[in-house]
């Protein structure tokens, strides 16, 4: 056996004998989505191929040099075929075999593909995923907003966005800024609120304790009608009686105090990467993080795995400095404020943190009580 011949032998000895719906989200380039929805949703002109492995009408097939060189083409031009076993759904009429089309924020995991988040910023079984070719092609970042059709490609697994229609409500164009590149200006421009009493400068970081709910919530609407901002309030463990409903421009996001340490902080992440997409838009935004030091008792958490406060993480940390870093002031047009509220004191066992690692990263404090004299 020759060289080349032995080679060409270990090439296909290494190659696995499936590929698993998490691989194929990861794969390069995208033309093998396209055969697995032709095969699920066009059975009578479905493609076969034949090779020196017999007839692979119902197995998928891929140029055995795919998964081995990114850059290399897929494309159907010789018998040099690895085959990969999967379960391709030939009968879908259980949860539907139609295309349909989506809309929802992207979130993107550490591996690169995206998962559509349909029902707003939480995780939910109505998500669908998209390819990392996919978001390569079409740039995409966390925190878009996309629009695209979907379909379920493989049984028993979730439902895939296999094109972009649009980004942002807009035609698939790239950005013409970048959040992280823009410098941070000392900006003069404020918004007054009557009902408060009270002057908040544009891209500052703002701390105020002891306001309830309610009263966060009322500055909130204070700031749509009086100054006309786009404002994104987190209610953080929310209990059911104290859900807000979202209203004009004002997005309300209830934080269940059953969710998960780790779910609020995917989220939270979401929809901070949402806020430097808009900027990245020419849209301002305040941010109003509604029960602060229950976030960082929450970071802490989700990174540590337990409770313990004897110490705290330091990504967690990193973290939460980032959130309070998307404060950023470019022009009248481009700038995020943010907003930390806490119901009462802060609890002894993050006091000392929060004193030390995060009072000193607000431009402003404020003691709620002192506005009810």
């Amino acid at each position: 056996m020759s060289k080349s011949d032995n080679a060409t032998s270990n090439e296909q000895s290494t190659m696995p004998d499936g590929l698993d719906f998490y691989t194929l989200l990861t794969l390069p380039n995208s033309n093998i989505i396209n055969d697995l929805i032709m095969k699920s949703s066009n059975n009578e002109s479905k493609r076969t191929y034949t090779n020196e492995n017999g007839d692979l009408s119902n197995t998928l097939v891929m140029k055995k040099n795919a998964l081995i060189n990114p850059n290399t083409a897929y494309a159907h031009s010789s018998n040099d075929f690895v085959s990969f076993n999967l379960n391709v759904c030939q009968n879908q009429a259980s949860y539907g075999n139609e295309i349909t089309e989506m809309r929802g924020y992207l979130d993107i995991h550490p591996n690169g593909y995206g998962i559509v988040r349909k029902d707003g910023f939480f995780p939910t079984s109505n998500d669908a995923y998209v390819t990392l070719a996919l978001i390569k092609k079409y740039k995409l970042k966390k925190g878009d907003w996309v629009y695209g059709k979907v379909k379920y490609i493989l049984e028993n697994k979730p439902r895939v966005m296999y094109d972009i229609l649009s980004i942002d409500n807009g035609d698939k164009v790239e950005y013409n800024t970048n959040f992280e590149e823009v410098p941070y200006t000392k900006g003069n421009d404020t918004f007054y609120l009557d009902k408060f009493d009270m002057k908040i400068t544009i891209g500052e970081r703002l701390y105020i304790k002891n306001m309830s709910i309610s009263d966060a919530v009322k500055l909130g609407f204070d700031l749509v009608d009086e100054n006309g901002v786009d404002v994104k309030l987190i209610n953080l463990k929310a209990l059911p009686e104290e859900y807000y409903k979202s209203h004009q421009k004002m997005q309300i996001i209830n934080c269940a105090f059953n969710k998960t340490e780790s779910d609020v902080v995917d989220t939270m992440e979401l929809i901070v990467e949402r806020v430097k997409r808009e900027f990245e838009r020419n849209k301002s935004n305040v941010i109003i993080i509604y029960n602060f030091s229950e976030l960082i008792r929450m970071y802490n958490v989700a990174m540590e795995g337990c409770y313990a406060f004897d110490k705290f993480n330091v990504k967690a940390l990193n973290k939460l400095r980032n959130i309070m870093y998307t404060a950023k002031y470019a022009d009248a047009k481009r700038n995020v404020t943010v907003i930390c509220i806490d119901k009462q004191d802060v609890v002894e066992d993050v006091k000392s943190l929060v004193s030390s690692e995060f009072m000193p990263l607000f431009n402003t404090k404020y003691d709620y009580n002192d506005f009810k004299k």
